[in-house]
């Protein structure tokens, strides 16, 4: 585990960690997308987990494109607007 190795000799232990943390964890799951990538770096950054993806889910919102982008993130979610 990251936490338990003894970072104090490099010169900024807290890059070297969050290296290690993009070498072990992130760069090694091949199933992550780039943009859940930037998700998981902005938590382990101490973001605010709840507002990081939901920034993220807002920022997808503007076009259908984006939303079709990130769709799968939300069990495939559709809706559709009736008209009356």
């Amino acid at each position: 585990m990251i936490d338990e190795q003894d970072f104090s000799f490099f010169e900024d232990p807290d890059r070297e960690r969050k290296k290690m943390f993009a070498v072990n964890h992130v760069n090694q799951n091949p199933l992550l997308e780039d943009g859940v990538r930037n998700l998981m770096f902005a938590v382990y950054d101490d973001k605010d987990p709840y507002e990081v993806v939901r920034d993220f889910l807002i920022g997808h919102t503007s076009t259908g494109t984006k939303v079709d982008r990130v769709r799968h993130l939300v069990n495939d979610l559709e809706w559709s607007v009736t008209e009356e």
